[in-house]
């Protein structure tokens, strides 16, 4: 017998040469009574979309943690000389016996920050030239070409290659127009003025890049923008720069937010499975006239259908993670 494998991608089921919308489970008595319906098919669809949202989630924070672990031994790496207080987090430290106050947290956060600055101003010079590629497998870099004018319409800088790090809104840049900056934003200058696709084919040559910290009144003049990847640079008309949003949590407090969307899925899967070995103990019962199995797969179905949403609710009320 050959295998086939179902792949779930992107909502829709692949099995052998066919796209199907969903995938249910079912299970049939080899001998079903005369009249008697066979049990219902448990849809499996919700399970597995949620197990791949899961599964996306658990990759992209794998990715992200390895990034920022990267970058900081890379750091220590061309400057031979590591130290515990550089890190990318730049998050107060908390013990898994006390929950320290926020002026213990701004204490700590201060100390981190000293020890940056110390860290550069002893280090700054074998730091200076980034000489690293700008973007990494399975990942997008976004660049901007044309000019950075200050509140005053003066040319910070006038053509030239960046890339803004928006840290509070997300914003969406079109090629030809200006963006007015309205946040605190982080730029790096990689290079002069030149077509994308050049640069790219020059090996992205970083020499001399800058930063500056830019705010509310700049504008950026924009002339080209591109989106980097394992398959070159691609011009594109407009890029989106999503900022993720961190909600502050206070010392001691944790804000949950209820997933309504799992919460049904959970619903809808306990209620199926009732349902399901419910038919198939009744089922088995009659066919072995073992009528205490009849009377627990009823319990089962009726349960199944009337009362799982009551005790997952109570379970989702009881058990904290």
């Amino acid at each position: 017998m050959v295998s086939k494998r179902l792949l779930f991608n992107a909502g829709k089921m692949l099995f052998g040469n066919g796209t199907y919308n969903g995938v249910s489970f079912k299970v049939v008595p080899s001998d079903i009574p005369s009249g008697e319906d066979a049990p219902e098919a448990v849809d499996l669809t919700p399970i597995l979309k949620a197990y791949q949202k899961l599964l996306d989630r658990i990759y992209w924070t794998s990715v992200s943690a390895n990034n920022s672990a990267s970058a900081v031994w890379n750091i220590y790496d061309r400057a031979d000389r590591k130290d515990y207080g550089v890190t990318t987090l730049m998050a107060s430290n908390v013990y898994d016996s006390v929950v320290l106050s926020e002026g213990m947290n701004e204490i700590l956060t201060l100390s981190a920050m000293q020890q940056l600055a110390t860290y550069y101003d002893a280090n700054g010079d074998d730091l200076d030239d980034l000489r690293i590629g700008l973007y990494g497998n399975g990942m997008d870099a976004p660049f901007v070409r044309g000019s950075i004018i200050d509140e005053f319409g003066n040319k910070v800088y006038d053509d030239v290659i960046f890339t803004p790090f928006f840290q509070s809104d997300s914003v969406t840049l079109e090629r030809g127009m200006d963006h007015s900056v309205k946040q605190n934003t982080l730029v790096a200058v990689w290079t002069d003025g030149r077509d994308l696709t050049t640069w790219y084919a020059d090996a992205m040559q970083t020499d001399g890049y800058e930063t500056l910290f830019i705010e509310e009144g700049y504008t950026l003049r924009i002339s080209q923008l591109g989106i980097c990847d394992d398959t070159g640079m691609h011009t594109e008309p407009k890029v989106e720069f999503k900022v993720t949003k961190v909600d502050y949590v206070s010392p001691g407090l944790a804000k949950l937010h209820k997933d309504h969307d799992a919460d049904e899925e959970t619903k809808n899967w306990v209620k199926g499975i009732c349902i399901a070995i419910g038919a198939v103990l009744a089922l088995y019962g009659l066919f072995t006239r073992r009528y205490v199995l009849v009377i627990g797969g009823a319990a089962l179905i009726v349960f199944g259908l009337f009362f799982s949403d009551y005790v997952v609710n109570w379970i989702a009320g009881k058990v904290r993670l």
